[in-house]
């Protein structure tokens, strides 16, 4: 079986907390893009911390599931 290492995701960088000072990271040669959100394992995780987008995309995954009933 054969793997496209082009549909690989680009690795980011999430900078934790407001007192991080905010680095370029460089891997190979090329630097990695910041995020301010990652969706893990189901969960948004956001630089802040706060659960306020990861409510977002629960009610909104909740409303769809009603729209279908």
């Amino acid at each position: 079986m054969r793997y496209s290492w082009r549909r690989l995701e680009v690795p980011k960088v999430m900078h934790i907390g407001y007192r991080n000072p905010q680095y370029e990271y460089v891997l190979k040669g090329k630097a990695l893009k910041s995020t301010d959100s990652e969706k893990d394992l189901g969960v948004v995780i956001t630089n802040d911390l706060k659960f306020s987008k990861q409510c977002i995309a629960v009610e909104k995954k909740a409303q769809k599931l009603l729209g279908y009933i």
